[in-house]
């Protein structure tokens, strides 16, 4: 049967379809204002001349004037590089890149415990460890900021090796159009640079006289920091160029943290946006020569933030810590614990031995004094931000377009590599909780229907019945579990006993029970099917300082139908923390 749109949504239909997509932009303004934006005083508000805002990412960058249909098709095509793979401080990074990608961007480190053996009075932990990423914008490292500039056109197997020395199509340019986001300036926010050869120093110059009219001074509204614990060169070089090419930038002897017996390493990182500058597809395309224009694989800058940037990296001697310095900083809560946590202890603590060294991105470096102390530290951070300039900014973030005007994303991954974690002999670890998620397949478990969930150490062999062990402690849940879905339980072991110890888990084969007490809802008893049982421990010390490497793992060939009489599945792992096997017993 048609239906016939009624008179009342034919009237009503446009004005939602306006409302909603005013909101809808406003949002968007909203998000790229609260980035990217700074506060500038004493200056005449000026009408921009465009929005000048940095395209949303997941939005193509296409010229107003001509078909998006017919550039997309025509230049689609025109982008498939291979994947690209460098050797950053001996392990390979591999790059993959993605059109129009999900905004996401984030760096995880995926660790596997090995094998623990005494060295020299610590208990040493070696582990297999890869890193991951994915990034729809890239952060800068370059202290010059040589070839990070908007309109900058390069082959992308070139500028993922970190060669920005080779621009494409120079001398061969149609003009392009800068406007930047700031409107708070007595000047223009655009600036159309026609010289037919826009080169890096002829963009910079045009983005140096929009910015000139820009306050002279700057503040740290839009300050952002994060800090992290990294135990190799790679994953902190990841860390700090956001998953992205590392752009040729070589973490030098300052900032080098080359794994060595028995360091900790700790990188602060501030960033301090303070104005954006974009551009976009010129009306007859970026080159003057159409074949130039369609060869193979090249990407452009579509936008590039300005702003400082602040790393400091404290190389710290674990020989000069006790057991509650390690819990304040290498098995703290590393999401709670602040940059001003950390610097207090070591302030407080004269015994612990430490260096610093730092880099800076967008500030006058020759105003500055190297910190060597904690304290030192504090007064180098507060004198970058007093010399923050407009003027002398330089790029800190940077996002990538191909010819067609996709937003170009980056998926990165590691080779895995070997490092070692270290802890002094004399930290006692116990459980402190383990974190059970069971998934159901087909057959549900019905609310009534009781799942417990048992852990012991030293457990007798998946062949010896009756099961025994050293009962560590257990949980319960009477709720529903449906079909196709996880269910997350928690044990938590009694504080005041001796139960849970690591030397316990890692003495010999640990086991894991699901114990199904069904209940009979109707005429039939309720019945339960297991699909995936996946376990992560999570150990402190008496000081409540937490233990690396964490362990998480999914128990192999967890799988089981139960049911009356048949009602526990035992899953196993061994003192490495790898599983092993799962049996109905």
């Amino acid at each position: 049967m048609i239906y016939k749109k009624s008179s009342f949504l034919m009237i009503v239909q446009p004005w939602l379809q306006n409302y909603f997509y005013k909101k809808i932009q406003m949002k968007t303004i909203s998000f790229f204002l609260l980035f990217a934006s700074i506060s500038y005083s004493g200056l005449a508000q000026k009408k921009p001349i465009s929005t000048g805002f940095p395209p949303p990412k997941n939005t193509k960058v296409l010229i107003n004037n001509e078909s998006k249909i017919q550039r997309m098709q025509e230049f689609s095509a025109s982008f498939a590089p291979a994947a690209v793979v460098r050797n950053v401080n001996g392990v390979n990074v591999k790059y993959v890149a993605v059109k129009n990608p999900a905004s996401t961007n984030n760096v995880s480190i995926n660790t596997q415990p090995l094998q623990s053996q005494n060295s020299n009075g610590f208990l040493c932990t070696t582990t297999r460890e890869s890193v991951s990423a994915s990034s729809t914008s890239f952060m800068s490292i370059n202290m010059s900021g040589q070839g990070i500039y908007p309109g900058a056109i390069y082959s992308y197997n070139d500028f993922m090796m970190g060669n920005t020395t080779k621009p494409i199509g120079e001398g061969k340019r149609n003009p392009i159009t800068l406007t930047t986001d700031n409107n708070n300036t007595s000047g223009e926010v655009s600036m159309l640079v026609a010289n037919l050869n826009p080169s890096e120093a002829n963009i910079n110059t045009a983005k140096q006289n929009i910015v000139k009219n820009f306050s002279t001074t700057a503040t740290a509204a839009n300050m952002q920091y994060q800090y992290n614990y990294t135990e190799s060169a790679v994953a902190q070089a990841m860390a700090t160029s956001g998953g992205g090419s590392i752009l040729g930038f070589t973490i030098g002897a300052g900032l080098s943290t080359n794994k060595e017996d028995h360091h900790l390493y700790i990188m602060y990182d501030y960033i301090i946006p303070m104005y954006t500058v974009s551009t976009s597809i010129p009306t007859s395309g970026f080159f003057t020569d159409a074949i130039l224009e369609k060869s193979p694989d090249l990407v452009w800058m579509s936008s590039v933030t300005y702003g400082t940037r602040i790393l400091a990296n404290i190389r710290i001697d674990e020989n000069s810590l006790i057991n509650s310095d390690f819990s304040n900083f290498k098995y703290g809560d590393k999401q709670n614990n602040s940059l001003n946590f950390d610097l207090e202890k070591l302030n407080q603590n004269k015994n612990i031995k430490y260096t610093i060294n730092t880099y800076v991105v967008g500030t006058d470096v020759k105003a500055l004094i190297n910190a060597t102390s904690v304290t030192d530290l504090n007064n180098f951070i507060n004198s970058v931000l007093s010399h923050l300039s407009n003027q002398t900014a330089k790029p800190i973030s940077y996002t990538l377009a191909s010819m067609a005007g996709d937003v170009i994303g980056i998926q990165s991954n590691t080779d895995e590599y070997v490092v070692s974690n270290c802890v002094k002999q004399n930290s006692s670890f116990k459980l402190q909780s383990a974190d059970v998620e069971i998934w159901t397949g087909r057959d549900n478990k019905v609310a009534g229907s009781k799942a417990t969930v048992e852990l012991y150490t030293n457990s007798s062999n998946p062949n010896v019945s009756p099961l025994n062990g050293r009962f560590v402690g257990s949980t319960m849940s009477n709720a529903e579990f449906a079909m196709g879905k996880g269910a997350n339980l928690r044990i938590s072991p009694d504080p005041n006993k001796n139960m849970g110890l690591l030397s316990e888990f890692q003495s010999g084969l640990n086991r894991l029970d699901v114990f199904f007490d069904p209940k009979q809802p109707d005429l039939i008893l309720d019945e339960w099917d297991v699909a995936t049982v996946k376990i992560k421990l999570n150990f402190v010390d008496i000081n409540g300082g937490q233990y690396s490497p964490e362990y998480s793992f999914e128990m192999n060939n967890a799988k089981a139908h139960l049911m009356k009489n048949k009602q526990r599945l035992s899953c196993y792992f061994d003192a490495s923390f790898k599983p092993t096997t799962s049996v109905q017993p």
